[in-house]
């Protein structure tokens, strides 16, 4: 399946949900809460709530923060995001 498109009408929805089980996984595999994550990213924890449940968009900033603050770099975080995407496309 092609990645998926600016266009695509689902994409902002898949892109959320992405980014927020991207956040989740990542938070729950090294046993943090969402409230360390805040302290380790200086993102309030009802924006990490938001994030995660898929509800808020983040800004490029805030995404760099938060995989700071789980310890990977942007581009790992970005990229286990866009493969998200694509797994939520196909299932």
């Amino acid at each position: 399946m092609p990645p998926p498109r600016a266009t695509d009408p689902d994409v902002h929805r898949l892109f959320l949900k992405a980014v927020g089980t991207v956040v989740r996984r990542r938070r729950e595999a090294v046993g943090m809460t969402q409230e360390r994550l805040e302290a380790a990213s200086a993102v309030h924890v009802t924006h990490v709530r938001a994030i995660e449940a898929g509800r808020r968009n983040a800004s490029g900033l805030v995404l760099w923060q938060l995989a700071q603050g789980l310890g990977v770099s942007y581009g790992t975080f970005s990229t286990e995001v866009e493969a998200e995407v694509g797994a939520s496309r196909e299932g």
